[in-house]
């Protein structure tokens, strides 16, 4: 229940920060910056595939966000610094709207993204998966 809930006000703060030109496009563009290999693979790919299908979820049972649907393109950052700083460079003037938000899934590409996110104006959603 605690998962759905997450995923929800994390949607809820995209669906937020739709651009005007988001609305005019249909379209926005949620980068799935994470990580699917190395020795954490099996958090990142498990999390990052998750966001994917609940976004495209979204698109099929919902026609998207107030008629505006999601778009993602997967970028993956190797739970590296230097990877995740390049892949929200990629990822910040992607077509047509460019990042909504960047979820880095990682403290320290987090660390690494703060002042050119905030400079840039684009939110950094961040929180960590708990096992217990």
């Amino acid at each position: 229940m605690k998962r759905t809930a997450w995923a929800v006000a994390a949607f809820s703060i995209v669906a937020a920060g739709f651009s005007a030109s988001a609305l005019a496009q249909k379209e926005q563009f949620v980068p799935a910056n994470f990580y699917w290999v190395g020795p954490y693979a099996p958090g990142g790919s498990g999390f990052g595939g998750g966001i994917i299908d609940y976004m495209q979820m979204i698109n099929e049972r919902d026609g998207g966000v107030n008629g505006v649907k999601l778009s993602w393109e997967k970028c993956e950052t190797e739970y590296n610094n230097a990877r995740g700083v390049e892949c929200y460079e990629r990822s910040k003037k992607h077509p047509p709207t460019g990042a909504t938000v960047i979820h880095p899934l990682s403290t320290g590409i987090t660390y690494s993204l703060i002042e050119k996110a905030t400079a840039d104006k684009i939110p950094i959603m961040y929180f960590r998966m708990c096992f217990r």
